[in-house]
């Protein structure tokens, strides 16, 4: 019996996506009934390939293909695990699919075994679904890790580019987010977690120390996976997720309530942890150093922002949030205009 602290197995290898069913067997023999949930893309293109093993195996199977994360899909997958009595939860694809598979996973208590397809943000191994409500807006959702993980760089390698990218960008957040939750706790508004900031810490150097250049070289790939890996891990630890979440997100967040930009939400947070450094004054520089050397370009009209959008997401900023204290929190309206009118020229400079 294993009580899904952490996950059992994880496994970041080339072509493990052939070998997940024959690893899970030799891990939990009682699997004997799972859902399958993927898309349709991803399903035709390596979802067949564990549903074929699963058949070889004698273990039923019913397949699910979504098309979005909606809370109520996520809520329909989670009673129809209750209502066949599965085992588990099998998740094949990218992060909508995986959100869904951990809400269903958490409300109907069925083990999740997760086989992400990109490494598009650090919610790949994160407590926290993603879903969009009724009204339209999203909703971050507590629940909880998969029992076990099993990402496949050469799945990775053939996503698009941008997603890659993406990774990258969410993983910078850690930078600024560990410095506002010590703001946080200085004021007395939270406590932090020491080994989650640690963690969060060693996954944001992981990809800021790496030498390599090129993003789809297998061993960087690896890295990557491993620091996203390591930052859900340390949200997972402190309960919160503050360890890679702070003034950074709340202007993603920002973005994403006012304007609807459809952006990556890796490169609105790589954007926001760019200034949020810079309002911390602190060593922007080895952000934006990060991100030139992968090109990823991140300037606000590169992300579809105007000058005056720009703006105003950081003035509202602090209301995507309210319980959240930040930089944001610190700084005065003045100083605060002051200071991202400033950095919006030295990005929009530093990223032609």
């Amino acid at each position: 019996m294993y009580n899904n602290f952490l996950p059992v197995i994880c496994k970041i290898e080339n072509g493990i996506i052939y070998n997940v069913v024959d690893i899970l067997l030799s891990k939990f023999n009682e699997i004997k009934k799972v859902l399958l949930v993927s898309d349709d893309y991803i399903y035709k293109t390596y979802g067949n390939i564990v549903h074929k093993k699963l058949d070889e195996n004698n273990i039923e199977s019913k397949l699910i293909l979504i098309q979005n994360s909606d809370f109520t899909v996520a809520q329909s997958i989670g009673e129809q695990a209750l209502e066949l009595d599965v085992d588990s939860i099998i998740g094949i694809g990218g992060g909508k699919v995986q959100d869904v598979c951990k809400f269903a996973s958490f409300v109907s208590k069925k083990n999740l075994f997760s086989v992400p397809t990109t490494l598009a943000n650090d919610g790949l191994c994160s407590p926290i679904a993603v879903l969009k409500m009724k009204n339209g807006f999203t909703k971050s959702i507590g629940t909880k890790l998969p029992l076990a993980l099993f990402i496949d760089i050469d799945i990775i390698k053939d996503a698009p580019i941008e997603l890659i990218k993406a990774g990258i960008g969410d993983i910078l957040s850690n930078y600024t987010a560990i410095y506002d939750w010590k703001i946080a706790e200085k004021n007395k508004k939270e406590d932090v977690n020491d080994f989650a900031i640690e963690i969060s810490d060693i996954a944001f150097n992981v990809i800021n120390n790496i030498s390599i250049c090129n993003i789809k070289d297998d061993v960087f790939l690896k890295q990557l996976a491993e620091a996203i890996v390591l930052s859900g891990i340390a949200m997972h630890i402190a309960g919160t997720s503050r360890p890679c979440s702070g003034s950074e997100h709340l202007f993603s967040h920002t973005i994403d309530r006012l304007y609807k930009k459809n952006n990556l939400h890796g490169l609105q947070v790589a954007l926001g942890s760019v200034v949020a450094a810079y309002l911390q004054n602190r060593d922007y520089k080895v952000l934006i150093n990060l991100l030139k050397k992968y090109e990823i370009n991140i300037k606000p009209s590169k992300l579809g922002l105007s000058y005056d959008e720009y703006i105003n997401c950081w003035k509202n900023a602090k209301e995507s949030r309210k319980d959240r204290y930040t930089i944001l929190n610190e700084i005065n309206e003045d100083t605060l205009l002051k200071k991202i009118k400033d950095i919006y020229i030295i990005i929009e400079e530093e990223f032609k």
